[in-house]
C-alpha cells in the first residue's frame, strides 16, 4: 500500500511544484499576443498513474498549442490543418488517445458570431472534422461542461453537459440541461438525458471532472455550498453539500 501511495503521490507532488510556473507561462503567452488567450484545455494522463499529468493541450480560436505538465514549456504545433471556423467557448475531451473538440461560438469575423455543434478530432498530427454516422447531433451550444468517463460496456465516452445556445442575436438564447455522450470508437452521439428533463436545472459556464467511480462532479457559479454528482450508469443527478 505504501509503495502504491508513493507511486501516486510522487508525480502529483512534482506537478504541484511547477503549477506556479505553468500559470505564469499561460499569463505570459496571453500578454504577449492577445490572440493567445486560452479558451479550453484537455488533459491526458500517463499510462502508469491516472492522477499524473502527461501533457496538456489548449486552443485559442484555431491555433493548437501543447505544454508539458512537467516543464511548462509552450510549443505552437503549426499543424497542417486547423479547426474551422475559428471559435471560442467550445469544450474538449481526451478519449481513444485522441482529443475531441465540440461546439462553441464560431467567430469568423467580429460581425459574424453563432453557436455550432460540430466535432473535431486531433490525432497528434492533424485536425479532422468528424462526421457522425447518424443525423442526431446535440443542439448547437457554447459554455458547456465536459468530462470523460465509462458510461457502459462500450468503454470511454466524452460526456457533454448543458451549455448555452445563443440563437438569434439579442434574443438572450436558452440555457440547456441535456446530457450527451460521444463515443470515439463509433464517432456517434447518444442522449443520456434529454432537454427539459426534470433532474437538472439548465446550466452553463460549469466545470466538470470525472471521479474514480465513473461518476461526474459538476460545479458552477450557482453552486454556493454544494456540488452536483451525476451517475452516468444510473442516469441520476444528486446534490452533495
Amino acid at each position: 500500500e505504501e509503495a502504491i501511495l508513493h507511486h501516486i503521490v510522487q508525480p502529483i507532488h512534482k506537478y504541484a511544484q511547477c503549477q506556479e510556473e505553468l500559470v505564469r507561462s499561460i499569463h505570459r503567452i496571453s500578454s504577449e499576443n492577445a490572440s493567445q488567450i486560452i479558451h479550453t484545455m484537455s488533459f491526458k494522463h500517463s499510462s502508469y498513474c491516472i492522477l499524473s499529468l502527461y501533457n496538456l493541450l489548449a486552443w485559442s480560436l484555431n491555433t493548437t498549442m501543447v505544454v508539458s505538465g512537467w516543464s511548462t514549456k509552450w510549443i505552437n504545433l503549426n499543424l497542417p490543418t486547423q479547426i474551422q471556423p475559428p471559435r471560442s467557448g467550445h469544450v474538449a475531451f481526451h478519449t481513444q488517445n485522441k482529443v475531441y473538440v465540440f461546439g462553441g461560438y464560431a467567430e469568423e469575423t467580429p460581425e459574424s458570431r453563432y453557436p455550432i455543434n460540430d466535432v473535431w478530432c486531433f490525432d497528434q498530427e492533424k485536425w479532422t472534422c468528424v462526421q457522425p454516422p447518424f443525423a442526431e447531433t446535440p443542439q448547437a451550444r457554447l459554455a458547456a461542461a465536459a468530462a470523460v468517463t465509462c458510461a457502459d460496456e462500450g468503454g470511454e465516452v466524452g460526456v457533454v453537459i448543458g451549455g448555452w445556445d445563443s440563437q438569434q442575436a439579442g434574443s438572450g438564447g436558452i440555457i440547456l440541461n441535456d446530457v450527451q455522450a460521444f463515443s470515439g470508437k463509433s464517432n456517434a452521439w447518444k442522449t443520456i438525458l434529454p432537454l427539459d428533463n426534470e433532474q437538472l436545472q439548465p446550466t452553463s459556464r460549469s466545470c466538470a471532472i470525472a471521479l474514480p467511480d465513473d461518476r461526474i462532479l459538476l460545479h458552477n457559479h450557482r453552486c454556493l455550498d454544494y456540488v452536483l454528482i451525476f451517475d452516468v450508469k444510473e442516469i441520476k443527478w444528486e446534490k452533495k453539500r
